[in-house]
């Protein structure tokens, strides 16, 4: 058995398209098969892409590299079994603006009617079992599709400094607009200076909120001290959990009040966050470590 995945990455760079490909990799690092140059989009926005495998096989267990011209361009996308089995089916007729008859054009702004740019649209059938579309808002806040006239989900991931957005729904009859307006995200520093406030939002690879899904971190080198000279007892391996909203805090020895000054993995399975990251301010959002 097999299913279909989208992997959806953001490289900074427009015009690359004919040099990325794709390679496979067993959990032994070995390749699977041979690299892959088809399946390939360009996102809304032009500096994102979409790579397409319409029949990952349901046994397999691994991870997924992107390269650009030959140089992995992005951290791994990780794959098991498990992952496959609650892989959201994609229609087969998905393009990226959807391939129907309607032009619709979604908004996303903050509650000052601020564009917000780069903020991942995904549109689902009512039941959310399939994607119809996607893309990235551009620097008017705004991203567009092509959709047939019926009721949709759509999922808006803004990232950096933003509070997650309940799923909306939208009905389309003809030429159609919606506008999703955004929460800034306030965060409150430790009372430690010598602390950071390592927080933020997570979405699935599906574009959906990542609800109740662990974060894990830890030291890079056990071997940290206080700056200082004074010796501290450091839990090496730390774990925080999402809430409803896909939200997590986590309080962490600043990576500068550390001797040797030390970075963190920061690590995320279900949504493929796989980070090393030195932490040096009173707080940080993971988005922009990624």
């Amino acid at each position: 058995m097999s299913y279909p995945m989208s992997f959806p990455f953001y490289t900074g760079t427009a015009g690359q398209l004919a040099t990325l490909s794709a390679q496979y990799y067993n959990t032994a690092s070995v390749a699977v098969g041979s690299p892959i140059t088809t399946g390939f989009s360009v996102l809304p926005g032009g500096l994102s892409y979409q790579f397409y495998d319409p029949a990952v096989t349901s046994g397999f267990r691994g991870v997924l590299q992107i390269f650009v011209g030959g140089v992995p361009s992005v951290l791994p996308f990780s794959i098991n079994p498990q992952e496959l089995e609650n892989a959201d089916v994609l229609t087969s007729s998905v393009s990226g603006n959807g391939g129907g008859s309607h032009a619709v054009t979604i908004t996303v702004q903050t509650s000052g009617a601020v564009p917000v740019p780069n903020a991942q649209v995904t549109v689902k059938n009512s039941a959310q079992s399939a994607i119809i579309a996607y893309g990235l808002t551009d620097t008017l806040g705004q991203v567009s599709f092509a959709l047939n006239s019926a009721t949709y989900k759509v999922l808006v991931s803004a990232g950096v400094g933003y509070q997650a957005l309940a799923v909306q729904t939208l009905v389309v009859s003809g030429t159609s607009s919606a506008t999703y307006t955004l929460t800034a995200q306030s965060v409150t520093p430790p009372a430690d200076l010598d602390y950071c406030r390592l927080y933020g939002t997570l979405s699935l690879p599906t574009g959906a909120v990542a609800s109740n899904v662990p974060v894990r971190v830890r030291l890079s080198d056990e071997g940290a001290v206080v700056s200082s000279g004074r010796l501290i007892s450091v839990v090496y391996d730390m774990s925080a959990t999402t809430d409803g909203d896909g939200y997590f805090e986590i309080d962490l020895l600043r990576s500068d009040s550390l001797t040797p000054n030390t970075s963190y993995l920061i690590t995320c399975a279900p949504c493929r966050v796989n980070l090393l990251a030195s932490l040096a301010s009173s707080t940080v959002d993971i988005s922009t470590l990624v």
